[in-house]
């Protein structure tokens, strides 16, 4: 896609999103709900499901969230360590877990 055709498509979630006071992330994640989704509308006015939650179904998306308090200096070295290796901080840290749980199990 060409950049000012992407930069249209910002700029027009971005109105759409002020007009219903809806960031952009929302906006996207309601278009995606909705082309999955044949009742996606339906679902996301009912309240019984949060953008969100639609969103990883649609998406396929199973994983959860976790939160690590860390030193300052690790962060730093596995941000340092993931950019050398052409990898998310997040992909490092889950690909090392992974790594060290199944070798645990063996």
């Amino acid at each position: 896609m060409a950049k000012s055709t992407d930069r249209h498509a910002r700029e027009s979630l971005a109105k759409i999103g002020k007009e219903v006071r809806l960031s952009t992330t929302s906006i996207r994640k309601a278009g995606v709900i909705e082309k999955t989704f044949t009742d996606g509308e339906e679902a996301l006015m009912s309240g019984k499901y949060n953008i969100n939650e639609l969103y990883k179904l649609a998406t396929g998306d199973t994983r959860v969230g976790l939160h690590l308090l860390m030193p300052k200096e690790l962060r730093e070295t596995i941000k340092t360590y993931a950019k050398a290796e052409g990898k998310k901080v997040n992909d490092m840290i889950v690909e090392t877990l992974t790594k060290l749980y199944w070798h645990e199990m063996e």
